[in-house]
């Protein structure tokens, strides 16, 4: 079945056509709320709150602008929505919180080529989602998904300097946190 087949067969509420764009995208979209989930944030379940979405607007998909990437914007404003509307992992606009932790590594005499040398995709990922959720966010949809800052701004409602602040300051979090996540897996 081709894609304008299922999306035709998703519309009319046809399960099987429903089925099958499902398990299409669910690896790739499952993989995405994975990066942006917390600690405290079930990705299956912003998955599922996602693909809701999907179907719900599936009417509005126009195909100049890739089915995928129109799907893959649908799951992270859901992501986005559900780590916002979580009490315990709210989003924060203040940097107050990632400068509460004192790291007692010395993270300057690890270069960044060791550090990539070493990592694996779950460390990685581990150190992701250590980030808290203002970092995580804008760390995803900058460097790993490619918006834009004015793109991160209108999404999740934050200033575009928020935005640019918040980049600076995860990718500085990302980095002290991959050194701890890489020196414990490796016993350092």
């Amino acid at each position: 079945m081709i894609e304008k087949e299922i999306i035709a067969g998703c519309l009319e509420g046809n399960r099987d056509s429903e089925k099958l764009f499902y398990r299409k995208y669910y690896g790739k979209m499952l993989a995405v709320c994975e990066r942006y989930a917390g600690e405290n944030d079930d990705p299956r379940s912003m998955l599922e709150k996602g693909f809701l979405e999907v179907f719900k607007n599936l009417r509005k998909y126009k195909e100049e602008e890739g089915l995928e990437q129109w799907v893959k914007k649908w799951i992270i404003s859901t992501a986005v929505r559900q780590i916002r509307s979580n009490k315990n992992n709210r989003l924060i606009i203040s940097t107050v919180n990632a400068q509460k932790e004192n790291v007692s590594l010395n993270l300057f005499s690890i270069r960044d080529e060791e550090i990539a040398q070493k990592a694996t995709e779950s460390e990685i990922l581990l150190a992701i989602k250590e980030l808290v959720s203002s970092y995580r966010i804008v760390f995803n949809m900058f460097v790993i998904d490619g918006y834009s800052h004015a793109s991160i701004s209108d999404m999740i409602n934050i200033s575009q300097e928020t935005s640019l602040t918040n980049l600076e300051k995860s990718k500085v979090a990302f980095r002290n946190n991959l050194v701890k996540v890489i020196n414990k897996a490796h016993g350092e």
